[in-house]
């Protein structure tokens, strides 16, 4: 109790005059003002706390929107060519169900359905049973629909 009278007296001579004794000091924040003998550290401490989960955050999005560019443009330096035998009418219907319904969890079942045309590209395949994430745009079925 009297640490807190003493914290109090302290605030009341700080907002009369704007000086703090030797044992205090005041951080700021844009929600809350500390005023203790380790406001600062407090504070420095709450920073340093959140700032691991911000970097780690900050990389998972960059690394889903790199996925999500591949999903989009493939392999630039590895450009797959399509083999008309590939479009049968199995791989059209499917991939433009996938491409309308946006129904991405139906990839597996187009390689399948690719492997039963003939196509063993392993990019293509891969992709189309790789996690994702997956999107409208999706090379393989833009390819397959022709729309590349």
């Amino acid at each position: 109790m009297e640490d807190t009278i003493r914290r109090a007296e302290a605030f009341s001579r700080w907002a009369e005059t704007g000086k703090l004794g030797h044992r205090y000091r005041v951080s700021r924040s844009p929600n809350v003002i500390f005023f203790n003998a380790s406001a600062g550290l407090a504070a420095q401490l709450t920073v340093e706390a959140t700032r691991p989960a911000r970097d780690r955050d900050r990389e998972i999005s960059r690394s889903a929107a790199a996925r999500l560019l591949r999903c989009i443009f493939g392999n630039p330096f590895r450009p797959v060519a399509l083999d008309p035998a590939w479009r049968t009418e199995a791989v059209v219907g499917l991939a433009t169900g996938i491409y309308a319904d946006r129904a991405f969890d139906r990839l597996p079942v187009l390689a399948d359905a690719l492997e039963d045309a003939g196509c063993f590209d392993a990019d293509v395949l891969g992709h189309c049973r790789g996690p994702g994430p997956h999107a409208r745009g999706c090379w393989v079925v833009d390819l397959l629909l022709g729309k590349t």
